[in-house]
């Protein structure tokens, strides 16, 4: 059994696993909508609250994030066997996404805002350290895309449509981890038993797996487009 044979798994069934990652990640929204909006206590709340750690949707979202570090490394391993430049730096964003899934499950970007509440002139959306993490992460993202553009832009020329998924996916979970984030220091944690935040924080999460989940389908569509043996023909190995 060849693992990602094009005989075995294909784009459509790549198509069938996002549509049940969506309709999961709306089932875990609306639990949680439901159990805190109704003010229900007991295990079935705490196991799906999404305003916690050490949840199923916590777990989940992990996973997810591994799931896509795991995907884009071996991408980029079989990129190597031809001749693009793009091979090292899709195994540089599957090491990445590994980090967010141990951000995700130990809650990193909390510890290292603690960490630079001691220093005054890093900004702050609200409290002593609130929102820090969130010019550390931009600040990182913006050096590594400076420096791995081109590799982008020949992973752009050769797949289009799977950068722009990648790119689509990225800016929900952006909107989700960032924006809704931002918004929430802003507006809404001054009252954390409001409806209102509990709906941001809905928002928030459901916007992070659902553009994780698009994240993970781009790089499935490209790991089977790599095992392809009709594309394998077409592109020179190395010596």
């Amino acid at each position: 059994m060849v693992l990602f044979s094009p005989f075995r798994v294909r784009v459509r069934d790549a198509d069938h696993l996002l549509r049940l990652l969506i309709l999961w990640e709306c089932l875990l929204a609306g639990v949680y909508l439901l159990t805190t909006l109704t003010g229900m206590t007991g295990p079935i709340q705490q196991l799906f609250d999404l305003d916690r750690e050490k949840t199923i949707p916590a777990l989940f979202s992990a996973l997810q994030l591994l799931g896509i570090g795991v995907a884009f490394w071996f991408s980029g391993l079989w990129s190597q066997s031809y001749r693009v430049s793009y091979a090292g730096f899709l195994k540089f964003a599957g090491l990445g996404f590994v980090f967010l899934a141990l951000d995700e499950a130990a809650a990193i970007h909390e510890r290292i805002g603690k960490y630079l509440r001691h220093f005054d002139w890093i900004p702050r959306l609200s409290g002593a350290h609130g929102g820090v993490w969130i010019w550390v992460y931009l600040s990182l993202a913006l050096v590594i895309l400076v420096i791995t553009h081109r590799r982008i832009l020949a992973l752009w020329r050769e797949h289009p449509k799977i950068v722009l998924l990648l790119a689509a996916g990225l800016g929900i979970f952006l909107l989700g981890a960032v924006g809704m984030e931002i918004l929430s220091y802003l507006f809404f944690r001054q009252a954390e038993q409001s409806w209102l935040y509990i709906l941001q924080v809905a928002l928030e999460e459901l916007l992070e797996m659902i553009g994780a989940s698009v994240v993970l389908y781009a790089v499935g569509v490209l790991m089977i487009r790599l095992r392809n043996p009709h594309y394998r023909a077409r592109q020179p190995l190395r010596n």
